[in-house]
């Protein structure tokens, strides 16, 4: 995976935790390449936890876009928190870095097995 510049890392990562002020945002292991669980270099997945109960849990990408696709991170709710939402992040993030396939954008889809 290529990886993005740490200091839009770091700027997309400040901008998620004061969105979620207040909330006890935290990286969150993804699926790896090699069948294993971690984080890779550059990238990462934010949780952040519902306001009140029966809201939903957030799962946002931080240094999907390295800078050569349309720079877009990926966003995503769930009703429960479950590292299975992160590993679906990672496997949109892949396909969109993937130099043989086209960037994700608007109304694209991607296989996930």
């Amino acid at each position: 995976m290529l990886q993005a510049p740490d200091a839009l890392v770091t700027a997309l990562d400040a901008h998620v935790r004061r969105f979620f002020a207040g909330h006890a945002v935290r990286p969150v292991d993804h699926a790896l390449r090699d069948g294993s669980r971690g984080r890779s270099p550059g990238f990462r997945v934010l949780e952040a936890p519902p306001e009140q109960p029966g809201d939903c849990w957030t799962y946002v990408t931080i240094g999907c876009s390295p800078g050569e696709h349309p720079r877009l991170e990926f966003l995503m709710t769930a009703p429960v928190s479950d590292p299975r939402f992160a590993d679906l992040l990672a496997m949109a993030v892949a396909y969109h870095r993937d130099p043989a396939d086209y960037p994700l954008d608007l109304g694209h889809s991607l296989p996930i097995g």
